[in-house]
């Protein structure tokens, strides 16, 4: 998940992903985050507008040195190419899926097409990290577990299942089998 930016006043200048980048301004300019004298604030308290512009009011503890401003001018030009904008409100985008909104298919797809030379103690420590609803979480973990309770783990388990008919298609399973 990361942040799109509109008015700014949810989303933490150094600490969110709102750049689109896989890190955020803290991990990327970390000399600079350093000496930021706003370390914790949000992107509509690290400016103001003027004219009908967006300025940057950057608060430095220290005055920069000649040789931070390469970094400097890389860092001013990574956050002037976001538009802040008055009136609407920051929003959460799901990076998996091209119209932005979260789907256990997107986060199926996702845990297939990972790395699969991930020891499986990783595998978990990575699925609880990640920034998904907690219910896909919880639906991730009994997946790979092969904890979800479909009608094979059931009945594997002794579970006795009352219904005998296919939930999609209505007809007896028996019946199908048989024709099979």
């Amino acid at each position: 998940m990361v942040w799109k930016v509109k008015c700014g006043d949810k989303i933490k200048f150094w600490k969110d992903k709102w750049l689109g980048d896989d890190c955020n301004l803290e991990q990327q300019y970390n000399q600079l985050f350093m000496i930021s004298g706003q370390q914790n604030s949000t992107i509509s308290t690290m400016g103001s507008f003027y004219q009908g512009n967006w300025c940057w009011d950057l608060k430095w503890r220290r005055n920069l040195f000649d040789y931070e401003q390469d970094v400097v001018v890389a860092f001013m030009e990574a956050i002037n190419a976001t538009q802040i904008q008055t009136h609407l409100e920051d929003i959460m985008v799901w990076k998996a899926d091209p119209c932005g909104v979260y789907s256990t298919k997107s986060a199926y797809r996702i845990l297939m097409t990972s790395n699969r030379q991930i020891p499986e103690a990783n595998i978990f420590k990575t699925i609880w990290k990640l920034k998904i609803p907690p219910r896909a979480t919880v639906f991730s973990w009994r997946l790979i577990k092969d904890r979800l309770p479909t009608r094979y783990n059931l009945l594997r388990r002794n579970v006795p299942i009352q219904e005998y008919e296919c939930p999609l298609c209505g007809y007896d399973q028996d019946l199908l089998e048989n024709q099979l």
